[in-house]
């Protein structure tokens, strides 16, 4: 750590870290983390990045264009069910990879109510198969078992 505090400015120039706390008074004891992270990486709009913002703001934005035109018209419909088809991939992909679990859980369950929308039987077996996830092949057979003894 001393060599960057040796020629500071050189290194910043050079892409190094800057240690900003010298020129911000910060009560860190106790702070929130993303205050601390904000201030001492400059990211004055918030955390999130630029790509990632815009990539999760456009599943939001056709989710709200579909819940104000699905009522409307069944051309719309139609129409947004075509674009539904071409980006749920991608959509499916984004809401993966999002790190903040509230964030994605929120964006989850505007994939599902689109689903929901465009392709309800699929919407049906997804929701069946996450179920039937949670049990163990054998607790499933027991239960079938025991079933079919009753019939």
């Amino acid at each position: 750590m001393e060599k960057y505090k040796k020629d500071e400015d050189k290194n910043q120039k050079e892409g190094n870290c800057k240690n900003a706390t010298k020129d911000i008074e910060l009560k860190t004891f106790g702070a929130n983390i993303h205050t601390l992270l904000s201030n001492g990486f400059f990211m004055s709009d918030g955390l999130m990045g630029e790509f990632a913002k815009s990539k999760i703001e456009e599943i939001k934005k056709f989710y709200e264009l579909v819940k104000f035109l699905e009522p409307k018209n069944k051309k719309y419909k139609r129409i947004l069910k075509i674009l539904y088809l071409f980006k749920i991939k991608k959509f499916n992909h984004i809401q993966s990879i999002i790190g903040e679990p509230f964030l994605q859980t929120i964006i989850k369950n505007y994939l599902d109510e689109l689903e929901q929308i465009f392709d309800n039987e699929t919407y049906k077996k997804n929701k069946m198969k996450e179920f039937l996830d949670q049990f163990e092949p054998e607790e499933l057979q027991k239960y079938l078992d025991e079933k079919n003894a009753k019939a």
